[in-house]
């Protein structure tokens, strides 16, 4: 008994006649009525009563096309499943992404992989950068995105071992207590610089938003703020700001989780933005399911700033 034997059987069960099955199945009727008398022959059972006005299951004929009904309908699912792992619209991928950046702009990834790959199974992580590069190295992530300022000085670190791609600029802001009064779109680095900045701890092994603004107050001390209180991340900094203890720079897409607790502004000044990078290993085969988030991530178009970004208060 094969899966041909018992697709023909399901369609004769279910038409009724071995005409009407024939004609479904564009076969002649005679090579049917053979296919269903050597199934019965090597079952050893009856398996249908004919009469004129058609055919009928026995109870055996009712258990083989519930039995037939279910593997034929497993194997159909097992194989869309398994053209949609080689389509790279289904499978397992791990993505490793910064806090920073997920915030704005991930939302909009996860709605079109929804849309066009919705079997594939993306995993989440939000490590700080420094760890996510650790992770895409050992394995343990498929993919990472990370926000450097330097993609240059990233490749010379890492470049021998991860394959990078920009995927898009991340225009900085300055996220401000409520109390502040000042109506103004745009405040300079010079007129907060007496605020206490709440930054987080820069990194020997990543340059981010903390090795950013070291390089810019290297070239322009008088930048530099008074006080400057190290945090484990910027996701840490929002309620301290939200709590009037200081304020921080994030890339404008906090807006998309911002509230009044919090006022963001542009900044008057020549500071470079993060850029938000794709990493994943040189030397690792990908699947296709892996190639098609890569390929989602790299897409311009999905990339969104939510409206509601700037000019909170």
């Amino acid at each position: 008994m094969d899966s041909r034997q018992l697709a023909y059987f399901r369609v004769v069960i279910e038409q009724g006649s071995f005409t009407a099955a024939a004609a479904k199945l564009h076969m002649t009727q005679p090579s049917l009525s053979l296919v269903v008398q050597r199934l019965e022959k090597e079952l050893g059972i009856r398996l249908l009563d004919r009469s004129r006005l058609g055919v009928r299951p026995t109870e055996a004929g009712s258990h083989l096309y519930a039995t037939a009904a279910n593997v034929l309908d497993q194997i159909d699912a097992a194989t869309l499943h398994i053209r949609s792992l080689a389509d790279g619209l289904a499978g397992r991928v791990i993505l490793s992404s910064t806090p920073i950046f997920n915030w704005g702009h991930l939302p909009a990834i996860l709605i079109a992989l929804q849309k066009e790959a919705r079997e594939i199974d993306l995993v989440l992580e939000d490590p700080p950068p420094d760890r996510t590069v650790r992770s895409v190295l050992d394995g343990t992530a498929d993919i990472g995105v990370v926000t450097a300022w330097d993609l240059a000085q990233l490749k010379a670190m890492y470049g021998d071992r991860l394959e990078m791609r920009l995927a898009i600029n991340l225009p900085l802001v300055a996220v401000l207590p409520a109390s502040w009064a000042k109506s103004v779109d745009f405040v300079s680095l010079h007129e907060i610089r007496e605020m206490r900045w709440i930054m987080p701890a820069t990194s020997t092994t990543f340059p981010g938003l903390p090795e950013l603004f070291e390089h810019l107050w290297n070239l322009r001390p008088e930048l530099r703020p008074r006080s400057i209180q190290k945090t484990s991340g910027v996701q840490t900094a929002l309620p301290l700001v939200a709590a009037g203890l200081g304020m921080t720079i994030v890339p404008e897409g906090v807006g998309a989780i911002a509230d009044s607790s919090i006022a963001i502004r542009r900044i008057d000044d020549d500071v470079v933005p993060l850029q938000a990078v794709v990493i994943w290993r040189r030397s690792a085969a990908q699947t296709p399911a892996v190639a098609t988030v890569i390929d989602l991530l790299l897409d311009r178009d999905r990339w969104k700033p939510s409206e509601n970004a700037i000019h909170r208060q």
